[in-house]
């Protein structure tokens, strides 16, 4: 039986060894609201404290749950996200907007944490933030509930 097991592995990893490139798997389901999530985390926030990635994880999962949306959906809604204005191609991200290293790893923890309810909503139900230094027609008519990192952070009012 071993023997079999092993003969099994070996050819499973001849195969993902040798398999054409579009062969790669499509994320599905959690592991793409992670990633959604993650990217944003990652764009938005990905020099700053945990504790800011995690109050931008929130804003997007609030939008998520306020809009009736997934997460991707939300994340790509136009002009939501400042980074992801011109950041595809089609359906795919352009590669000078593919993450990469250490903080993409944290913004993955940070996505996860935040979806399966790790960290708790500190943010008293934000659905805005923006950077400190802009000022957005919109700030006027929210109300600020914090500031995190660089960000201020909003509700309806």
């Amino acid at each position: 039986m071993k023997v079999l097991s092993w003969f099994f592995v070996l050819c499973l990893l001849a195969w993902l060894a040798i398999r054409p490139a579009e062969a790669k798997p499509v994320l599905k389901g959690f592991d793409l609201d992670v990633s959604c999530l993650a990217l944003n985390v990652y764009h938005e926030s990905a020099h700053e404290s945990v504790q800011s990635r995690q109050a931008v994880a929130l804003v997007t999962v609030n939008r998520m749950y306020n809009r009736k949306l997934d997460v991707c959906d939300t994340v790509f809604q136009p002009k939501q996200f400042s980074w992801t204005i011109g950041s595809l191609d089609g359906n795919r991200l352009k590669p000078a907007y593919l993450p990469r290293g250490k903080k993409w790893q944290e913004a993955r923890k940070i996505a996860h944490s935040v979806l399966t309810g790790q960290v708790k909503d500190f943010t008293k139900g934000a659905t805005h933030y923006h950077a400190y230094y802009v000022h957005p027609y919109w700030a006027s008519k929210m109300r600020k509930v914090g500031k995190w990192g660089s960000h201020y952070f909003y509700v309806k009012a």
